[in-house]
């Protein structure tokens, strides 16, 4: 996802193979360095967190686009995290996890807006806390659990929820 000319390689081959796409999940994620305090911050860590998680979706969602225009009733899923939310950070920490998910989450707004003519449904989905080497064993969900209300919800998407902040099971979250 931080390649450029590796996600553009990906976008070709799909157009050499696929008429249209219906669905594009962009699912790409890493933490960065656990524990980071303002006073020892590495910001060139924060930069490659950021590259990853949000610029590297969009340039998924662009090499892509040409096959998501072709489809009826297209969707663009960027997986995010409520460590995003800026309504929802009590605890601080986690600079590039954070500001890169909070990015994802203006970015897809924007998406939804530059492609509702386009009948392009765009939405960012928090999965949940999930038992994964980034979520760890205390998580609440299981992959498995996780994954199946996330189809749930991404079937029944609609232009009525692009541009939402969405929880796996399909609630709305701020």
């Amino acid at each position: 996802m931080a390649e450029e000319e590796s996600v553009q390689r990906a976008g070709e081959a799909a157009r050499g193979t696929i008429e249209a796409l219906d669905l594009l999940i962009n699912n790409a994620g890493t933490y960065g360095t656990r524990g980071q305090h303002l006073s020892d911050l590495d910001l060139a860590e924060v930069g490659r967190v950021f590259e990853v998680n949000c610029i590297g979706a969009l340039r998924a969602s662009r090499a892509f686009l040409p096959l998501l225009k072709k489809a009826s009733g297209a969707k663009l899923v960027h997986i995010t995290s409520l460590m995003g939310s800026l309504a929802d950070n009590s605890s601080g920490g986690a600079y590039g996890y954070r500001m890169s998910k909070a990015a994802l989450n203006m970015a897809s707004i924007n998406c939804a807006l530059d492609l509702q003519s386009d009948r392009i449904v765009s939405v960012v989905l928090h999965p949940g806390w999930v038992k994964t080497d980034m979520g760890g064993p205390n998580a609440w969900l299981t992959p498995e659990q996780s994954s199946s209300a996330i189809v749930r919800t991404v079937k029944g998407l609609t232009l009525a929820d692009t541009a939402k902040f969405i929880y796996n099971v399909g609630k709305e979250l701020g």
